[in-house]
């Protein structure tokens, strides 16, 4: 049995939510990574995004790796993007019209090129779903 001043250590750690196992660690450090190498792919590959996949990649860090996550965050080009997104939720206005134009590109090659109607209503509405969710972000 844990000693008490050990079990109250574990007790608080399991409330505020910094305890987690080595699997569980290894398991989001892992999908960080693979997250990173999609985001850096797509700084060469025409609408392949590259900012949301190293988002999604610092939160997953932030559960695994805090120094890959800080990493990512003082990166010179995407690091205060995708700071500013994960710590306050919020985006630039020029980052909002960039992403919206982005999805908005991509839609419209995904829905030219698609020839089940169904389908192309359903990228529509997924299109502006994420649209509107980009355009309610708080702005910097």
């Amino acid at each position: 049995m844990a000693a008490p001043q050990q079990q109250d250590r574990t007790d608080a750690a399991v409330a505020d939510g910094t305890a987690i196992g080595v699997w569980p660690r290894r398991m989001w450090r892992w999908v960080g990574l693979l997250l990173l190498g999609l985001g850096a792919v797509g700084i060469f590959l025409p609408l392949l995004p590259t900012t949301i996949f190293w988002i999604l990649a610092a939160i997953c860090f932030g559960r695994g790796d805090p120094r890959l996550q800080a990493w990512i965050f003082s990166h010179h080009r995407f690091g205060p993007p995708v700071r500013d997104f994960v710590t306050r939720g919020s985006m630039t206005r020029r980052g909002k019209l960039y992403a919206v134009s982005g999805l908005g590109v991509g839609c419209i090659v995904a829905v030219a090129v698609t020839p089940i109607p169904e389908v192309r209503v359903a990228m529509l509405a997924i299109f502006i779903s994420v649209a509107v969710y980009i355009i309610t972000r708080p702005e910097l």
